[in-house]
């Protein structure tokens, strides 16, 4: 039995706190060590489901904290799964069906889809009916695309988790994750308003219109209360009441936080009551950076990930938010900016290739001004065995086997970290995330937090698995293309071809 590391649980009456959440995976990272007064994952939600007395609640995209996804298949990959960390699922199953029997009220909010319906947890907590409550959020009733990817527990009204962290062994053990354990009355309260939004959207009959979104210069679905619906169209907004007024400028009052707010997405679940979204929160942070700028994030590219479906059917929309941003940062300020991208199997190879724009614009600058004197550095981040994962039989094939489970080791984590500031999020930086999916970000200019998420980017940033992008594409790029089938094999060494000097090809 793994042994479990007691986090008290500050009251509301006592002195607020805020700690770095993080899963470092186990096995065969050898550089990677949890930051110095951070927590590990696992350990922050059995803790909230330990301290919960009267209400958890808890969104999801799915849930595999028992391995079910994974264990019948484990023939397909050489490491035991207890060695890899499985009990720590089944630690954090144990402790939210044990806050139930205590008489805990527990609700669940799920994506619909991999059966959330039937996942062994929510299988579990139903068997005290009394106590649990289930709703799906399906944005693809009112988008036409989406999913609830943000990942959120609030115990209590009072203590939360936000982060990157599927409801998985696996991002307990082998995923790397970024979040953050909040435990403070006034941040609590806003977040459980956040998940009533949600959840009360849950219940609502899809209401839609198709409306010209300008900053895509194309019409689109949305949900009738959005603001860009013309007025004369426009229904009222059935989630005003859960809207609050936080933001950068004005953060969260009665926090023990002196700076403190909570971000949100799609635009139509944060209201117009002055709740930031994701996108604006993430480029606010970036834009009130006066010298250096660290972005780590899974995905990222400026446009939409997929084509879209509907009335924008095969349409790609294009997302410079981000990218502009950063481009503010060097051309006017001086910013130094370092972005670390995750590489593995599933990373989009055309990523390469924005990355690689977005560098070369920031040096452009440099070239054409002396008085342009801010840096961006890109590098890709490849965990040990990222291209050692097995793939489990599927209609798309028969699977092959690898040294660790599919979908494991690699960054997961999306967070920004400024000389002032700190972004935690739940979301990666694509379009359909800050439009057409629910997400989250606990952002902070508190001095602490964010000095420990800075030393987590510099740890990360300063070991061998972060490879700058010229030394990837050059010296990587046999490798870089592994774990794919052999289309997406064929097309990641177009791409790497394609930005090669032709000696080097």
């Amino acid at each position: 039995m793994m042994a479990v590391r007691l986090l008290l649980l500050v009251p509301l009456a006592a002195a607020s706190k805020m700690t770095l959440v993080e899963t470092i995976p186990l096995l065969d990272l050898d550089e990677i060590q949890l930051t110095p007064g951070a927590v590990n994952t696992w350990e922050a939600q059995v803790a909230l489901a330990n301290g919960a007395k009267k209400t958890l609640d808890v969104t999801f995209m799915y849930e595999n904290l028992l391995a079910e996804s994974d264990a019948p298949h484990a023939s397909s990959f050489s490491r035991d799964l207890t060695a890899l960390g499985v009990d720590r699922g089944r630690l954090v199953f144990e402790a939210v069906v044990a806050a139930q029997r205590r008489g805990v009220a527990v609700r669940v909010l799920a994506s619909p889809m991999g059966g959330t319906a039937n996942c062994s947890l929510v299988r579990a907590l139903r068997a005290t009916p009394a106590k649990f409550a289930y709703a799906e959020w399906d944005p693809d009733a009112w988008y036409g695309g989406g999913i609830m990817h943000m990942k959120l527990w609030v115990a209590d009204g009072a203590s939360a988790y936000v982060g990157s962290a599927n409801l998985d062994w696996a991002s307990l053990a082998q995923v790397k994750e970024f979040g953050v354990l909040v435990e403070d009355g006034a941040v609590g309260e806003d977040l459980g308003a956040l998940f009533e939004g949600f959840w009360a959207m849950a219940a609502l009959k899809n209401d839609t219109r198709l409306a010209r979104d300008p900053r895509v210069a194309h019409d689109r679905r949305v949900p009738a209360w959005s603001a860009l619906v013309a007025e004369s169209e426009r229904a009222a907004d059935p989630l005003a009441r859960f809207g609050t007024p936080w933001n950068l400028t004005r953060p969260i009052e009665r926090s023990g936080f002196p700076d403190v707010f909570v971000a949100a997405a799609p635009p139509e679940v944060v209201g117009d009551a002055g709740r930031m979204t994701d996108e604006a929160a993430i480029v606010a942070t970036i834009d009130d950076a006066a010298t250096s700028a660290s972005l780590a994030v899974m995905d990222f590219s400026p446009a939409s990930a997929y084509a879209q479906r509907g009335e924008a059917k095969g349409v790609v929309f294009s997302w410079p938010a981000i990218s502009d941003a950063l481009a503010r940062a060097v051309f006017a300020r001086g910013v130094d900016a370092k972005l670390l991208v995750s590489w593995w199997p599933n990373t989009d190879a055309a990523s390469l290739s924005y990355l690689a724009g977005l560098r070369r614009t920031a040096r452009s600058c440099a070239f054409q001004y002396s008085a342009c004197n801010g840096t961006l550095e890109v590098k890709l981040f490849a965990l040990p065995g990222w291209d050692a994962l097995a793939s489990y039989p599927s209609k798309y094939g028969p699977g092959l086997n690898g040294t660790y489970p599919a979908y494991t080791r690699v960054a997961h984590g999306k967070v920004v970290v400024t000389d002032r500031r700190a972004n935690v999020g739940t979301s990666n930086w694509q379009w359909g995330y800050m439009y057409e999916t629910a997400g989250a970000s606990f952002n902070t200019g508190d001095a602490a937090f964010t000095a420990s998420l800075q030393s987590a980017f510099d740890r990360d940033w300063a070991s061998s698995y972060a490879v700058p992008l010229d030394d990837f594409l050059r010296d990587e790029r046999e490798a870089a293309c592994r774990g794919r089938d052999a289309d997406g094999r064929a097309k990641c060494e177009a791409v790497i071809a394609s930005l090669l000097p032709s000696s080097e090809l």
